[in-house]
């Protein structure tokens, strides 16, 4: 069995993410005419000097996905000796199996195989702090950056202290989860799934430090700043006349609302697009500046990066992690 599983679920595992990889491409892509011409219509209606604000926004893409590496490896390093050239493949395979997954929760999937079998259960703990802390700052940032434009709080016609009260609730409850999730593994069927994945380590054995969550807490910030920064500048790029504050605070309240819909993959493009529509929107910008610009930055920040992924998964050996 052991012989069977090295020689052939490994290859087999291949072409079924392979497949779907490139299928979820297809339907968010190439079988959508319409987001061709509007990546076309963009970069027609550009000037070359403004190339270069792009090519910003391609180095930032880098700088994005080495901090993701570096708050993963940060976790993990604590138990597990890994270097940051592993640390970056596992980042960029666990992105091209996400990218087939509703909310990318794929990515747990791709960061085992840069860890041996018995410490998968450290690889996924700290996957989850990771999105726990980018939560947090994806909804604080969002938040801080809505309550500082009022504009954007009169145009959406909602009760500024309700809302702002109901995300400080969840961000309380994001936080409990970050800093005191030991005490939650305590629960019984926590330790009863332990048992059965016994070989994959135990998640009790990784308690992490108060001091290295706040490391990584930072991280996430500062990603979710370069993110918005990203889109600020795409914007830009298309035309976007808005006052500087006010057009990034909206950018961070747009990613903030995407937060919380985790769609099936063919969907996330476009949903994405119109969430940004009916924000933006609001400003009287155009439509196709707006789409063109979701979906370019949707190419630069994870269809580039996860075809790497994609062509390192390939290369990898599924069967040793499994």
């Amino acid at each position: 069995m052991s012989s069977f599983v090295k020689r052939w679920v490994g290859p087999i595992i291949k072409v079924i993410l392979t497949v779907a990889f490139f299928y979820v491409i297809r339907n968010q892509i190439l079988a959508k005419g319409e987001v061709l011409t509007l990546i076309n219509q963009f970069f027609e209606n550009i000037e070359v000097s403004q190339l270069f604000l792009l090519l910003v926004v391609l180095l930032l893409m880098l700088l994005n996905w080495f901090l993701e590496s570096m708050k993963w490896r940060a976790m993990v390093n604590v138990y597990y000796s890994i270097n940051i050239q592993n640390s970056i493949k596992a980042v960029l395979m666990g992105l091209s199996i996400g990218i087939a997954t509703p909310n990318r929760i794929g990515e747990f999937a791709g960061r085992l195989l840069m860890v041996p079998r018995n410490k998968n259960l450290l690889s996924i703990k700290a996957n989850v702090l990771n999105s726990i802390a980018q939560n947090i700052s994806t909804i604080f940032i969002g938040a801080l950056c809505l309550y500082l434009n009022q504009s954007l709080i009169a145009s959406i016609k909602i009760n500024p202290l309700y809302f702002i009260y109901s995300l400080v609730g969840i961000l309380v409850l994001f936080m409990i989860l970050y800093f005191w999730l030991g005490s939650l593994l305590n629960l019984p069927w926590i330790s009863y799934l332990e048992n059965k994945f016994s070989r994959w380590g135990n998640l009790s054995s990784y308690p992490f430090s108060i001091p290295l969550k706040l490391k990584v807490l930072g991280f996430s910030m500062f990603r979710f700043l370069i993110y918005c920064f990203q889109f600020y500048l795409i914007l830009r790029v298309a035309g976007v006349q808005i006052l500087p504050m006010e057009l990034f605070s909206a950018v961070a309240f747009i990613f903030m609302i995407q937060s919380f819909f985790p769609l099936p993959p063919m969907f996330n493009v476009m949903a994405r697009g119109g969430i940004a529509i009916l924000v933006l929107g609001l400003y009287n910008l155009n439509e196709i500046s707006i789409l063109a610009s979701t979906f370019l930055l949707w190419i630069i920040n994870v269809l580039i990066p996860a075809l790497i992924g994609l062509l390192l998964l390939i290369r990898s050996r599924i069967s040793d992690s499994i």
